[in-house]
């Protein structure tokens, strides 16, 4: 997972790549929900009618923000289960930028965001901390540091927003019940989907009702074929969409998204309401504005990439 190469799509052999990749991989012969897919001679429907019918949801979306509750459940130190719960704003911004904001009675405790090059998590409880980093194409130092296993920019994908890049390449088929089709694309190191060659750093599965082409679970796997982390949605929330309004036209959005990194027992629970693609600040994803924002001191700043861990950003105020 650490073994992020250097970025070259070879379009022309992109769904070549995928399926053999894929294809010697014993975790691909599962659904959803890891029971074996039967052999059947009904084929799943092709990948660009897969890609076209699922990207259609998200057509006019560039941008999200949304009320959000986070339910974290956990074990301490001595093992026992801990619940917590926060409340605030996330904030997308396709296809790399995130930012969410969590408190409690209206007072903002955390913040955790990202760029397109770095990814941050502000402590504001009492004197103000942050902890940067710079982002990695295969997302791992940041999954590692950050101890949840979930790097900010993997919001996009497991909230079902990330289009799928048909021109690509990617490969389906069936659930176990024939209920949901698993479209898979590699995810290359400028953070698209699709295609393969040496720009590879990990791969997508989007297991989805091919009804209304809405996601109920989506999977991350690791360039060497290790799944990495897992969302179950559910639910039925309708995105509103301001800035290039249809008439009718209200995306649906998951309600609730269940995060499940790989290796931990650590739970992330995501309830969204009042979605919608109202303009979001630029500041909400500038890291020097919300170094100053906060009133944090460069003392209070740890570079997450030093080798002590504890040497500060020079991010000018």
């Amino acid at each position: 997972m650490r073994r992020g190469r250097a970025k070259h799509a070879v379009w022309a052999l992109g769904a070549a790549v995928v399926v053999s990749a894929l294809g010697g991989c014993e975790t691909n012969q599962e659904r959803g929900d890891g029971s074996a897919v039967k052999s059947d001679d009904r084929p799943a429907p092709g990948f660009a009618v897969a890609a076209e019918r699922y990207n259609a949801r998200l057509e006019h979306i560039q941008r999200l923000r949304a009320r959000v509750v986070v339910r974290l459940r956990y074990r301490d130190d001595d093992g026992k289960w801990q619940d917590e719960q926060a409340e605030g704003t996330l904030q997308l911004v396709l296809p790399d930028r995130v930012a969410l904001s969590l408190g409690k009675a209206g007072r903002t405790v955390f913040w955790f965001g990202c760029d397109a090059e770095r990814y941050w998590w502000f402590d504001v409880q009492d004197r103000p901390t942050a902890s940067v980093g710079v982002r990695t194409p295969d997302g791992a130092r940041a999954r590692a540091q950050l101890g949840v296993n979930v790097a900010p920019w993997d919001l996009v994908r497991l909230l079902g927003v990330m289009r799928i890049d048909a021109a690509g390449g990617g490969v389906t088929e069936w659930s176990t019940d024939r209920s949901l089709v698993g479209v898979t694309t590699a995810i290359r190191a400028g953070g698209g989907n699709g295609g393969g060659g040496a720009g590879v750093v990990g791969y997508q599965r989007i297991w989805a009702d091919p009804k209304e082409w809405f996601p109920v679970r989506i999977e991350l796997w690791d360039a060497n074929r290790r799944r990495v982390v897992v969302a179950e949605l559910e639910g039925d929330e309708r995105a509103e969409i301001m800035d290039r309004p249809v008439l009718g036209h209200r995306p649906r959005m998951p309600a609730r998204v269940s995060v499940l990194p790989e290796g931990s027992e650590a739970q992330i629970r995501l309830s969204l309401s009042d979605v919608s693609d109202q303009r979001v600040s630029d500041r909400a994803f500038e890291l020097d504005a919300l170094l100053k924002n906060f009133s944090v001191e460069p003392a209070d700043v740890r570079d997450l990439d030093a080798a002590d861990g504890e040497r500060t950003v020079g991010a000018e105020r």
